[in-house]
């Protein structure tokens, strides 16, 4: 059983003075809150992130932005923005001078000192690919996170996807079961809700303006014009809007 207890309180002229002020603060925020919608509630939602990152030991106490040091930008779920991030396809611009280490290690005698140096010097170079990978994952996983509430991915099959000897070397390349795992452990500790959508949600086949279903499509089909409505769409943006939907 919860009990309450009621006090009451015998301020001064100046304590009565700051409660008055302070309740005054309070009633303005939440009508600043109101009339702007989720971009000051997405701002106060970011102070309770910092202060629960701060009493859990992983991060210092909040500090106060600057005009000057502060970046110009805030985030909002009023409209609807689409964006296309692009693969930085690391392997295959690291590819060249992997096939030169390679042949490298190849020409030299098997047993020598040299042979070792061109191993370790190829294995850099596969780890340096990897690195720029796993960054610009952290860096995408981490803004997709801090600027939206509700995250919806997805469901995909890599392994069976890289059966196709035409893709399976950019699909890996991608990374998307890693990038996946870093927005699943991001998204519990920042108190974000990530949707995995159904393996057999037809994200790319249904037509996001009218919801007619027009068929799987080959890969290779990156834009398609709905039968119809007449919609024309670009696959990855139709299919991020289906997907979109799956958050309500």
């Amino acid at each position: 059983m919860l009990k309450g207890y009621k006090y009451r309180l015998y301020p001064t002229a100046a304590q009565a003075d700051f409660l008055v002020r302070t309740i005054g603060c309070a009633r303005f925020v939440y009508n600043k809150l109101l009339e702007d919608s989720l971009a000051l509630a997405n701002a106060k939602l970011h102070l309770d992130a910092a202060f629960a990152k701060f009493f859990a030991g992983t991060a210092g106490f909040p500090v106060f932005k600057s005009k000057r040091k502060a970046r110009a930008s805030y985030t909002t779920n009023d409209a609807l923005v689409t964006e296309k991030i692009p693969n930085p396809r690391n392997l295959r611009e690291a590819e060249a001078r992997l096939k030169r280490a390679q042949r490298a290690l190849s020409r030299k005698k098997p047993g020598s000192r040299n042979r070792e140096k061109a191993r370790l010097l190829l294995a850099k170079k596969h780890e340096q690919v990897k690195n720029r990978r796993h960054d610009f994952l952290h860096k995408l996983s981490r803004r997709i996170v801090d600027e939206n509430q509700v995250v919806v991915v997805e469901t995909l099959k890599p392994r069976e996807m890289m059966q196709d000897r035409r893709l399976s070397k950019s699909i890996g390349d991608a990374g998307w079961g890693e990038f996946v795992r870093q927005l699943e452990y991001k998204a519990r500790f920042y108190g974000r809700t990530l949707i995995q959508a159904d393996p057999w949600f037809a994200s790319t086949q249904v037509c996001s303006a009218c919801g007619e279903n027009g068929g799987r499509k080959e890969l290779d089909v990156r834009e398609w014009t709905c039968a119809a409505c007449g919609a024309l769409h670009d696959r990855d943006v139709n299919a991020s809007l289906n997907l979109l939907r799956l958050a309500d």
